[in-house]
C-alpha cells in the first residue's frame, strides 16, 4: 500500500461571541460585543426575539462586533442572540440571551 491522499475538512466552529452588550438608544438598539480572533473568522449574524417568541435572524451578516438594529419594535420587551461564522460556514453556538426594550 502507498500512501492515502487525505483531505481535510474544517468543522470546528469559531468561538461564541463574548461579552455582548445590548443599549436602547433614541431609535435603535446598539449591539456590541468583543470581536472574534480565529484565522478563518467570516462574520457574525444576529438573532432577534420578540418577547419570549422564537430567536429569528434579522439583517445582513456582519464582520464588525457592533450592530445597529433600527427594525427594532418600540416598547416591547426583546432578546439577542449572536453567532459566529468561519470561512468554512460553521456556525457557533448563539451567545446568551441578552434583553433590552426601545422607549
Amino acid at each position: 500500500l502507498g500512501p492515502v491522499p487525505i483531505t481535510p475538512v474544517d468543522t470546528f466552529a469559531p468561538a461564541v461571541p463574548a461579552d455582548v452588550a445590548a443599549v436602547a438608544g433614541a431609535t435603535a438598539v446598539e449591539l456590541s460585543w468583543t470581536r472574534n480572533f480565529e484565522a478563518d473568522f467570516r462574520e457574525y449574524r444576529i438573532y432577534r426575539s420578540i418577547g419570549e417568541g422564537q430567536f429569528v435572524r434579522i439583517g445582513e451578516p456582519t464582520s464588525t462586533a457592533t450592530y445597529s438594529d433600527i427594525t427594532a419594535p418600540r416598547s416591547t420587551p426583546l432578546r439577542y442572540r449572536i453567532t459566529a461564522v468561519d470561512a468554512a460556514g460553521n456556525e457557533s453556538a448563539p451567545c446568551e440571551p441578552v434583553d433590552v426594550t426601545l422607549p
